[in-house]
């Protein structure tokens, strides 16, 4: 086994911290985001973002590794007697090694490093078909939904500042392009750092967790990991409270249902949030959709929708 095959075992075996799909990802909550073609962009835990596919005895995974410096490719098939693999995708390909997993299951996986994460990208949204060969098996997967897919996870690294590689990544950042254990790495004493920046990181990484320690409406949105439950639950309820039909909501990469809210410092100490979502589509009587405004009030205390309004267009 390769130098990759035995950090890939390592990582499974320290999964709490180095891949954490790999215990909590069946037991875990997933909701799909957007399904296009056979692919779908699924969110785990309402925070981490993968793209996965079912096909041909195959389940396949694509997600962020934990340090944001590459992609984590996971294959599950049903059954496999061999210990390596390779998948391609157009002029792309990188070998799959076997991970020893905790369950009989068996896992093959790869790393797909900063420096093939364009072409890996380039292979997978623009080719028809993609092969998975595991010892003398082989699959052939249908890759139509990839692009959209690949979108969704570039909003999502952006609108969570995730720092990935290029494509997902900024464009502009050189760090991203350079082999990470060539990175220096500088520290700065706290006492250069300002003293407002210092108090405002703290405050946000408080937020993250509290949002009682939120300075702001605005800050308890951008940063209280819970939010994306809000959104869920508002979602839901309103497409309850529709009298036709199924509403339609703006694309994940487009910013998903209640990209905005109403701004103020009350929902920090009050818990009620107003989450605001002016480019739905509502049913009417007749059958077409109608442009709507809807306006939901969440109660963060105790996770529940308090009331929710739709107005056409």
């Amino acid at each position: 086994m390769n130098k990759i095959s035995r950090n890939l075992a390592g990582f499974v075996f320290s999964a709490t911290l180095l891949m954490p799909f790999v215990e909590s990802l069946a037991a875990s909550s997933e909701r799909v985001i957007e399904h296009a073609g056979d692919w779908s962009d699924v969110l785990v835990n309402e925070k981490d973002l993968c793209i996965t596919s079912e096909q041909n005895d195959l389940k396949i995974q694509i997600y962020p590794s934990p340090d944001r410096k590459s992609l984590y490719l996971k294959i599950f098939p049903k059954q496999s007697f061999g210990l390596d693999g390779i998948f391609q995708a157009g002029d792309f390909s990188i070998p799959l090694n076997y991970l020893q997993s905790p369950t009989p299951a068996p896992v093959f996986g790869a790393i797909i490093t900063a420096d093939k994460m364009m072409a890996f990208v380039h292979g997978f949204t623009s080719s028809r078909t993609a092969l998975v060969k595991i010892s003398d098996s082989e699959n052939t997967i249908s890759l139509a939904g990839t692009s959209p897919a690949i979108d969704g996870l570039i909003f999502y690294a952006h609108e969570h500042i995730l720092n990935l590689p290029k494509p997902f990544g900024d464009e502009g950042s050189e760090e991203n392009n350079t082999d990470s254990s060539t990175v220096p790495t500088e520290i700065f004493p706290d006492s250069e750092i300002p003293k407002d920046e210092t108090r405002s990181n703290a405050t946000s990484a408080k937020c993250a967790d509290d949002f009682h320690s939120c300075k702001d409406n605005q800050d308890l949105v951008n940063n209280y990991n819970n939010i994306y439950k809000a959104k869920a639950d508002c979602k839901i309820k309103a497409e309850d409270s529709a009298q036709y039909g199924t509403p339609q909501w703006p694309g994940f990469w487009s910013g998903g249902p209640f990209g905005s809210f109403q701004m103020g410092q009350d929902a920090p100490k009050t818990g009620l949030i107003t989450l605001v979502e002016s480019n739905a589509q509502f049913q009417n009587g007749y059958g077409a959709m109608v442009h709507s405004t809807v306006i939901c009030t969440y109660d963060l205390n105790k996770s529940i929708v308090r009331n929710i309004e739709i107005t056409a267009h």
